[in-house]
């Protein structure tokens, strides 16, 4: 119905919107995140380590919460990388040894892999060696995840209690930053901090020896490398990232470094603003929300996973753990939770589990980050899996007795792999916009891409088309009560199809509209959205001249100048644009030199392709 399909865009919307009004930090340290092991060169690259990822989580200094996405850049990070040359394979066995590569490792990889391998040994994390291994990502400078063997769905591929963890419980300061009131995810970048600088006295030492150094989020790029955000989601979003940083480092951290560790310089000296800095990228990058009572935890062998976008779907009885489905149950009526965090297959047509789609129990939900599943492994036996862009792995509680809390983490493949494929985890259903801004990489092809067009945007060009009036009506209209969010944004989806509840604002204040409508939109704006096709109202002349001219509005914000310029000239300079920015990411690509300008490109690229498929379907 149209009441139906009108509430499923409203809630979509919500769900997926990206938010950029609220600070990224903030957002990061509570919603968590994740990219991968880097070697010698520090520099991420496309497809990020992590597993699925919860949508809630608190900063433990009650700051805004925004929600952006994630995914994997289908271009080579930075080329030239010292060690790990395509081809090469480096196999973690099951005991643990790493032969010999076909192509040399440096000895920061050795040393990565030793670690790790040395902490699974010592906390009890499992992994089925006999099935999976762990192979030098050539294009990320650390380790992916393959399959070993031909694998089906149901396979357990490892286990990780939940002691190996870390948490602002398992922590060994967890009674120092329980009397300081550090939670939520300022008390998890603490725990980081402190154990990272405690060094081999930190029983994670290993594992964070397997981690990145800084992990490169916008928030700690040049200026020039944010200039080429102009005009994207994220345009704008990163400046006070660092000074929110700065705020948290000076009003609550230092403090506690001076009064817990004031007589241990061999800790206080590595607790610094930049080591701080260092601690909160890893936090936001990779950091997974575990269950109510650990919150938001680091989980080693699952942030090993790399990303690739998922739809994910709603299986009967699944559960996510901090995934707040209050708008799942408002639009449609269902008790069904988020869908397991998990990852999607490596080929679309692997194995015969994806025939379930999207047309089993429950519908797809907009999972915005890595989470753990509620669900035990037996309920998940039943979650239909996307056929185009299926889950691959899911993590989820291990099944205890009825009366024991689940005490590991099991991850459990969702999705069948062949020999020799890489298994891939999904962060959440996000936007290239979010995954950049959450993960520092971007995705080719991500099916969950947006593009945001503000209030102030869609007033601006009703005022030019239809003046002053229409513009107040308009304003009036967007404070009504159940028609429009109050985010003041309308999404447009990676299809292209203009949001329904921006056409129907244009239309109601473009004189298109029959008084009849007009006088039941006046008594009930609800009734009034619910009664009319969206689709139909863009074919009105006056409705259809307006959008256009929204965006375009939106997509001058890609490029210098002004919009004093005829309209048909500006639908050719929105082309011209595109074009030179592809013919810059392809330039970027073949040489490899800037991943923080490849990622961007792409970005920008994406986000005008969006736009200017839109203008072909109005």
């Amino acid at each position: 119905s149209l009441s139906a399909s009108w509430s499923k865009l409203s809630h979509n919307t919500r769900a997926r919107s990206l938010h950029l009004q609220a600070c990224a930090y903030s957002a990061r340290l509570s919603v968590s995140q994740r990219p991968r092991v880097a070697c010698d060169d520090p520099m991420p690259r496309t497809s990020k380590r992590g597993a699925t990822a919860n949508a809630s989580g608190d900063h433990g200094q009650q700051r805004t919460e925004r929600k952006p996405k994630r995914g994997r850049v289908d271009v080579g990070g930075p080329r030239g990388a010292p060690s790990l040359a395509a081809g090469g394979v480096a196999r973690v066995t099951p005991e643990g040894a790493v032969p010999k590569a076909a192509v040399p490792l440096t000895p920061t990889c050795w040393r990565q892999c030793d670690g790790i391998l040395e902490f699974f040994s010592a906390s009890g994390v499992t992994v089925d060696w006999d099935h999976v291994r762990l192979d030098p990502d050539p294009a990320t400078t650390g380790w992916r995840v393959v399959a070993h063997t031909n694998l089906e769905r149901d396979a357990l591929l490892g286990t990780i209690p939940k002691s190996a963890c870390l948490s602002t419980l398992t922590t060994s300061i967890a009674a120092e930053l329980q009397a300081e009131g550090l939670t939520g995810g300022l008390g998890l970048t603490v725990a980081v901090l402190i154990e990272r600088a405690l060094g081999h006295r930190s029983r994670w030492a290993g594992y964070f020896a397997s981690l990145p150094d800084l992990v490169p989020l916008p928030v700690f790029w040049s200026d020039p490398d944010l200039a080429v955000l102009k005009g994207t989601e994220l345009d704008g979003a990163v400046p006070g990232e660092l000074a929110a940083m700065t705020e948290d480092y000076d009003r609550h951290v230092r403090q506690f470094v001076e009064t817990y560790f004031h007589g241990d310089s061999a800790v206080s000296n590595k607790c610094t603003l930049a080591d701080f800095c260092t601690a909160a990228s890893l936090v936001a990058s990779r950091a997974f929300h575990v269950d109510p009572e650990h919150g938001d935890a680091m989980v080693p062998f699952a942030d090993i996973f790399n990303h690739r976008s998922a739809i994910i779907v709603l299986g009967s009885g699944v559960a996510i753990q901090g995934q707040d489905n209050s708008d799942d149950e408002a639009s449609d009526g269902e008790d069904d939770a988020a869908s397991a965090a998990s990852g999607s297959g490596d080929e679309a047509d692997e194995g015969d589990d994806s025939a379930a789609g999207d047309e089993g129990e429950g519908g797809s939900s907009a999972v915005s980050g890595m989470a753990i599943c509620e669900t035990v492994r037996e309920e998940l036996k039943q979650t239909p899996v996307h056929s185009e862009h299926p889950l691959n792995i899911a993590i989820c509680n291990r099944d205890e007795d009825e009366t024991t809390a689940a005490a590991a983490l099991e991850i459990v493949l969702m999705h069948s792999v062949k020999a020799g494929s890489e298994i891939w985890n999904t962060y959440g259903e996000l936007s290239n916009g979010a995954l950049l801004m959450k993960y520092g990489f971007t995705e080719a092809g991500n099916p969950h891409s947006i593009v945001n067009v503000d209030f102030d945007t869609a007033l601006n060009e009703i005022t030019v088309q239809f003046g002053d009036d229409a513009c107040a009506e308009a304003s009036e209209l967007l404070r009504a009560d159940g028609v429009f969010e109050d985010d003041g944004l309308f999404e447009i989806g990676a299809d292209g199809t203009l949001p329904a509840a921006l056409v129907f604002l244009v239309y109601c204040v473009s004189g298109d509209a029959p008084k009849k409508f007009l006088k039941v939109l006046s008594s009930d704006p609800v009734a009034a959205a619910v009664s009319v096709d969206p689709a139909m109202l863009s074919q009105h002349k006056s409705t259809r001249k307006c959008l256009e001219g929204i965006l375009l509005a939106r997509l001058a914000l890609y490029r210098s100048g002004n919009r004093d310029v005829k309209e048909p000239d500006l639908h050719k300079l929105a082309k011209e644009s595109l074009e030179r920015d592809q013919r810059a990411l392809d330039r970027a690509q073949a040489s490899g030199r800037s991943y923080r300008r490849i990622v961007a490109l792409l970005l920008r690229v994406e986000e005008q392709t969006i736009l200017l498929n839109a203008l072909d379907k109005i």
